[in-house]
């Protein structure tokens, strides 16, 4: 997460967030760990339609992070990088 995201996100997760994030979650079960994924996830209708695309996307998902009680939003690649998965 070093490099600079629209979101932000390298600023808004601190390395010792990260850290305590990281052995929280590998903490967990295997499925605990996937419905601590899942319900980080939150889906929703996109914003735009674009009426002559040929594949319309069907959702938009926004991915959640909770740091020190708060729910930070922060982009899919930060959120694959946090939780090491792919």
């Amino acid at each position: 997460m070093e490099k600079k995201c629209r979101l932000g996100c390298s600023a808004k997760i601190d390395s010792d967030a990260r850290s305590q994030i990281k052995s929280d979650y590998y903490s967990l079960l295997a499925s605990a760990q996937d419905a601590h994924l899942f319900s980080s996830l939150v889906c929703s209708d996109p914003k735009q339609v674009v009426a002559n695309s040929e594949r319309h996307r069907l959702i938009a998902v926004k991915y959640t992070v909770c740091v020190r009680g708060l729910t930070e939003t922060i982009c899919k690649k930060a959120f694959t990088n946090l939780y090491g998965i792919s």
